[in-house]
């Protein structure tokens, strides 16, 4: 379904199924996958730049943080005059800069990839979260895991097909188990005690409803431009999920027991509560119809590889340059001025007809001369939170299949700080797609769903957060899988600041977002998912797919 100005809706891009196992960009599914190797390497984006890092095939990787590479990029952003003082001259010119190459830059640089742009990545690989690595023959995410089916026929269909996606990446689809207190269940709701699940029941009733059409609350399509959408839209958007759901049900206080499996959902899907989300965004995942998700190797770390390497065959590789930090962006007449520093720390000025800033507006906000007061305004209300994954790689296979295994548990954690006192609520199977029969990666997601979870995360040291994953792992994951501790052959710790952005009430209603999307002086254009504050690859994408023919117009105008 496209919208009346021709963006792509958001009950095309996600589709989620209420009361799944659903998370941090996860979902998944208990078949057993057909065995899909690596691509060859004439699909893949060059080595030194992939999402896929191969440094580390052999057991012996550093013990270090991988995942986000936030400090040379904080230390430049945090002192940004001690390098504006005395601009550099132009040294090149473009059509088009696209500042980062997440899912949104790698997305835009691809419509745009006849205008030969210049992408400008800090890191020193692409990807954003959607990055991986490889052990031995086995690739696994860093962070984002899978992708949502495309509806036949739709603009995302397209542009998978275009990269070739349907090579590399399995469909999958299925109902996946539920582990609460150590016991396993075939499903969440199966959880749940006999006298809660007929309210489980009645909310499963309201969100097919909600889809249907045939409740009274519309169902919260988004991203749009339809004003009598966004009128609908922002009704719901006004109040939390979980103020939503004590009206749906008539109900002071949800269960405990309910509101515990709504909790540990949103946690993983939203990195917040039920109460600190909004009912649109809320009704956005839970109330879309349940639908085939899709897993490259690496899981989105093979998208974003597939998509450089698709770039790559119209442009060459000098135009994909990572480790270069952007500290300034300025429209001058006609032009925009984008400065940014090299590896070696030389700093460059290119002169661009158009720039796209793929960044998350924590960084628009620092990199963007003469802002405008309502878009600074508005980025000073989104709150962007951490998580950390935890890669297990282990000798042997999984005695009971899965792809995600949601984890609950109600025991008390006596810990110094909320971050210690974290756990991890997912475990995905991470080489699913290139399994073996004697090697696994199970990949452990730890939401830190809490204001100040980003500061804690990157303050605490690499041993104290490797300590609290490998206490989760030797008291409850090793005996849940059937494992002992000498079949762990390493952890591998990642962390990401950046890729979540908290769906609050009012973003919508409050016309946030439109102040965060609105280009700037005509010339500068923003791809990210944190335009509406929904945390997917499927927003970023979609994005892309809105404002590049903006760009294309600006630039044969």
């Amino acid at each position: 379904m496209v919208n009346p100005n021709g963006a792509i809706t958001r009950r095309e891009a996600i589709r989620v199924m209420a009361l799944a196992s659903v998370v941090l960009y996860l979902k998944g599914c208990a078949s057993t996958p057909n065995l899909l190797r690596s691509w060859s390497d004439e699909g893949r984006a060059p080595r030194d730049i992939s999402p896929l890092d191969r440094r580390f095939a052999d057991i012996g990787a550093p013990l270090e943080f991988f995942g986000d590479q936030p400090h040379r990029a904080h230390s430049i952003l945090r002192n940004p005059l001690t390098y504006q003082i005395t601009a550099p001259v132009v040294s090149e010119s473009a059509k088009v800069v696209v500042v980062g190459g997440g899912m949104g830059g790698l997305t835009a640089a691809y419509l745009l990839r006849h205008h030969q742009p210049l992408l400008l990545e800090q890191a020193d690989r692409l990807g954003g979260n959607s990055k991986g690595q490889v052990w031995g023959d086995e690739t696994f995410p860093l962070g984002a895991a899978y992708y949502l089916d495309a509806d036949t026929g739709s603009p995302l269909e397209k542009l998978y097909q275009e990269w070739g996606l349907h090579e590399i990446a399995q469909k999958h689809q299925g109902q996946e188990p539920y582990m609460k207190n150590a016991h396993w269940y075939e499903s969440a709701e199966q959880s749940l005690s006999p006298e809660h699940r007929s309210l489980a029941t009645m909310l499963e009733k309201h969100f097919a409803e909600v889809l249907s059409g045939k409740s009274s609350t519309q169902y919260p399509d988004y991203p749009t431009d339809d004003a009598r959408s966004r009128r609908l839209i922002n009704k719901l958007d006004r109040i939390s999920f979980q103020a939503h759901l004590k009206k749906v049900l008539g109900l002071k206080q949800i269960p405990i027991e309910i509101l515990a499996s709504l909790e540990l959902y949103f946690q993983s899907a939203f990195n917040g509560s039920t109460s600190e989300v909004s009912a649109a965004a809320g009704l956005n995942f839970f109330a879309a119809e349940s639908g085939a998700i899709r897993i490259a190797p690496g899981g989105n770390a093979g998208v974003a590889d597939r998509i450089a390497s698709s770039i790559l065959k119209a442009v060459s590789k000098d135009r994909l340059r990572t480790q270069s930090v952007v500290y300034a962006v300025e429209k001058v007449g006609s032009r925009v001025m984008v400065d940014y520093l090299d590896k070696d720390g030389k700093a460059h000025r290119v002169a661009a007809d158009a720039v796209v800033l793929a960044c998350p507006k924590f960084v628009v906000n620092k990199i963007l001369h003469h802002i405008e007061a309502a878009r600074a305004e508005a980025i000073s209300k989104l709150e962007y939170r951490g998580y950390l994954v935890a890669n297990l790689l282990m000798n042997g296979s999984l005695s009971r299949r899965f792809y995600d295994l949601y984890l609950e548990s109600t025991e008390r954690v006596d810990a110094s700080s909320r971050l210690a006192g974290s756990r991890s609520i997912d475990a995905v199977w991470g080489n699913y797609q290139t399994t073996s029969q004697n090697k696994t990666v199970l990949s452990l997601y730890r939401p830190l769903p809490y204001q100040g979870g980003r500061s804690e995360m990157y303050s605490s040291s690499y041993e104290d957060i490797r300590a609290q994953f490998e206490n989760q792992i030797k008291l409850e994951i090793l005996p849940a899988m059937g494992w002992t501790l000498s079949q762990l052959q390493e952890i591998r710790v990642a962390r990401w600041g950046h890729a979540l952005c908290l769906a609050k009430p009012g973003l919508l209603a409050n016309n946030v977002v439109n102040q965060l999307r609105a280009p700037h002086q005509d010339r500068v254009f923003f791809v990210n998912q944190d335009n509406w504050a929904l945390p997917c690859m499927e927003s970023a994408v979609t994005e892309a797919l809105h404002w590049t023919p903006k760009v294309e117009a600006l630039l044969r105008a």
